[in-house]
Parts: C-alpha cells; structure tokens; sequence
C-alpha cells in the first residue's frame, strides 16, 4: 500500500530540502554573525530597539546648525521637516504678533503645526533672544 503518489513524493522531498537549507541557513548565520564585535547583531526586545534607534538619531542632530525660529527666514524654515512655504510664512507671522518666540513650543501656536509635525522638526530649533 502506497502513502504517497510519485507527484506527492517528489513535492515532499522538495519541502523537505527547502526545510533543510534553511535550518543550514540560519547555523551558518549563527556561527558566522552573531560575533559581538562584528556589530551586525543585536539582541533586545522592540523597546530596547526603538531606544537605540531614537538615541542614535539624536546623537546625529549635534551634526547640524539649528535653526533659530525668531530669526530665521521664510527659505530656512523650509528646511524644517514637514514645513513648506504657506506654513513658514505663518510661522514668520505668528513670530511677528508675538514678539517673538520665547521657547520652540511656542511654534505650536501656529495654525497647520500640530505635535506630529513638532516632533519631526523640534531637534533641529532653538529659540535665541527676541
């Protein structure tokens, strides 16, 4: 009595090489990249991760010149992530009625700058004397 079909065979021999290679696959990665000085591995939970991440992407704003909200003009604040011109010229307007900015979340005042927005451009802002 026959289990299998010669087809059905043919498909389970095939599976099982597939299985196989990627067992083969993940001991080779395992014994050749999990070497702590060869920087590619990282073991941690999503929030362990996500520090890292964050921390590392504000270690790299210290590279830049921030832009000082109470005098910078319309085309540098475009340079803000997630700034375009209609909301530059309101940024410049509000700074304007107010006298001046007297710290960066002041800049939320602003109609069209929500947290989400504050969030993509805050690192890269100061606020300097009026």
């Amino acid at each position: 009595m026959k289990i299998f079909t010669k087809v059905e065979r043919n498909i389970v021999v095939f599976l099982s090489g597939i299985f196989l290679l990627g067992l083969l696959i993940s001991a080779i990665k395992g014994k050749f990249f999990n070497d702590e000085n060869s920087g590619l591995t990282f073991i941690g939970n999503d929030k362990e991760i996500s520090e890292l991440i964050s921390s590392t992407n504000n270690d790299s704003h210290e590279h830049f010149q921030k832009i000082d909200i109470n005098s910078a003009d319309i085309h540098q604040l475009e340079t803000l992530n997630g700034i375009g011109p209609k909301t530059a010229q309101k940024i410049v307007e509000k700074r304007n009625e107010l006298g001046g900015f007297n710290n960066i979340e002041d800049v939320l005042k602003v109609s069209g700058i929500g947290e989400k927005t504050f969030e993509k451009f805050k690192d890269f802002i100061i606020v300097n004397a009026k």
